[in-house]
């Protein structure tokens, strides 16, 4: 166990055991909790998906794992029957100051993942983590708590990411991410894509598209295998949720856009978030109800509020014709305040919060473009799948943000492929309504905007004054760093995705001032 290659050839080779100065070393030479005599070896290394952690509070975090030595196997390859990982957290890059440590069960009914809940930790520390089992031990991740509640803080980074088909392309994007100093990356949905593989790609999924439990453990293996998103992974903690690509193209609640039977479709749904929460870091609460909208705070100086506007939303609007998703549209229906995409819990939770919002940045996590995008002259012309199919429930949302007086609103968004930069308008249907904040929206880590939507869009921009920057051309993210004056947010763009090396660049620069929603070009 002295040596890198012993410990996992795969990230070896590549250099992704070194994570924040981090050495194979180190684990082979922490104090973990003592291993049980008899336990069954595992006939190969079982931690081929990596380590990741999530859920950063100012008292505690979430790690994971997943004991797969054949990712791509059902099952990983694991025997069926429970195994007590040991895992340890300590406040050094060699585990030797080791401020946890505990067993956790690796159970085949959850796919041997394993969610270990940390709790008592200080605010705004970083600390490092590993796991063992069967006299195999795993890389080093690195993690960080969240600054404690009510602090004065001065500075937060984050990153915000969104839709990696694999066939598509290649993770450079996280490459980057992997090397940059993080407080948190925001992974805001489509962590997977569902379909068939389809020849002729950089690279193919290994198994056609997942509608029950197997499928699904097997496309996210898949995905996790990724060297590049897994040195992410084990870089920074994440804080995840879904959009409809991990269950099905632009699902809507308990409808799919295959029409399947509602029961079956309900049925691959369950599937798909029990497969998601297994692969992701989570708290075990999630497995029980599948509530992923929640809070996470930094200090005085940011709140991110993570929504699900996925899970619980009505049908698109103006789908007479039978199409249950996204197309392009105009009617009035849009406009019914009946119709939501949060639903009421949520939305209510959401509006709630806007009252007591006491941090300088008020940021919502969420998955799909909330500015009005206008595709045609004449009366508004839509995208069922955005927020304007829900307009009336964005005003309400929007003119609660401006009525409550909330400080600095900041909207992160994915899902289009493209890089946006949009005011955000209490009431779209009057331009001259106040600006109430910005949204960032990241283009995605390799997913495509097929043809014609890019020339579409861009045809349209001059119905759409408050958006201030398009760009599909490229993949990568948004790098945001957030101080008490200014937001600034780097669009950061791979210049290649079909190549696994491909560099990445500044392609522009946006700056939100304190107390000035609408971001300037920096």
């Amino acid at each position: 166990m002295d040596s890198v290659d012993s410990i996992n050839p795969n990230l070896a080779r590549r250099g992704f055991l070194v994570v924040s100065g981090l050495s194979a070393a180190g684990i082979a030479t922490a104090s973990l909790p003592a291993a049980r005599a008899g336990v069954p070896r595992i006939n190969g290394y079982p931690f081929t998906l990596g380590v990741a952690s999530g859920e950063p509070t100012s008292h505690g975090i979430v790690l994971w794992t997943r004991l797969a030595p054949s990712p791509l196997e059902p099952g990983g390859g694991m025997p069926s029957r429970s195994y007590q990982v040991r895992w340890i957290l300590a406040a050094d890059d060699r585990l030797t100051r080791v401020i946890r440590s505990g067993e956790a069960p690796a159970k085949p009914e959850w796919s041997h993942s394993v969610h270990v809940e940390v709790d008592g930790l200080l605010p705004g520390r970083d600390y490092y983590y590993a796991f063992e089992v069967a006299g195999e031990r795993s890389a080093i991740g690195h993690t960080r708590t969240a600054p404690g509640e009510g602090r004065n803080v001065s500075e937060v980074t984050i990153a915000h990411v969104s839709c990696q088909n694999y066939e598509e392309g290649y993770y450079a994007a996280y490459r980057e991410i992997a090397q940059q100093d993080l407080d948190v990356v925001f992974h805001i949905g489509d962590y997977i894509y569902e379909p068939n593989p389809k020849p002729g790609r950089p690279r193919l999924h290994a198994c056609p598209e997942p509608k029950d439990l197997a499928g699904y453990r097997l496309r996210l293996s898949q995905y996790r295998t990724d060297p590049d998103l897994q040195a992410a992974h084990a870089a920074h903690p994440w804080a995840v949720t879904w959009d409809d690509h991990e269950v099905a193209n632009d699902y809507t609640s308990q409808t799919n856009q295959d029409n399947e039977p509602q029961n079956i479709f309900l049925a691959r749904r369950a599937a798909a978030y029990q497969a998601y929460w297994e692969h992701m870091p989570l708290p075990n609460r999630v497995r029980r109800d599948y509530v992923l909208y929640r809070r996470l705070r930094y200090g005085n100086l940011a709140e991110f509020v993570i929504l699900d506007t996925r899970q619980y939303r009505d049908a698109h609007a103006c789908n007479s014709n039978g199409v249950n998703s996204g197309q392009i549209v105009s009617c009035t229906e849009n406009q019914d305040p009946a119709r939501s995409i949060l639903g009421a819990p949520q939305r209510d939770w959401l509006l709630k919060g806007f009252t007591n919002a006491g941090a300088r940045w008020n940021v919502l996590v969420q998955q799909i473009l909330m500015a009005q995008l206008d595709l045609a002259p004449g009366p508004l012309h839509f995208w069922s799948e955005f927020w304007d199919s829900y307009a009336a429930e964005r005003r309400t949302v929007l003119q609660a943000m401006y009525d409550r007086k909330v400080s600095n609103p900041v909207v992160l968004t994915g899902d289009i492929h493209a890089f946006l930069v949009n005011d955000l308008h209490t009431d779209f249907r009057d331009p001259n309504s106040p600006v109430v904040g910005t949204e960032l929206v990241g283009t995605a880590i390799s997913s495509v905007l097929p043809a014609p939507f890019p020339t579409i869009i861009r045809n349209a921009l001059p119905l759409n004054p408050h958006i201030k920057q398009f760009q599909s051309d490229y993949r990568g993210y948004i790098l945001s760093t957030i101080n008490r004056d200014v937001w600034t947010a780097e669009l950061r763009a791979v210049r290649d995705f079909t190549k696994q090396d491909s560099d990445v660049f500044q392609y522009s620069k946006w700056a939100i001032e304190n107390g000035r929603p609408g971001a300037v070009q920096a």
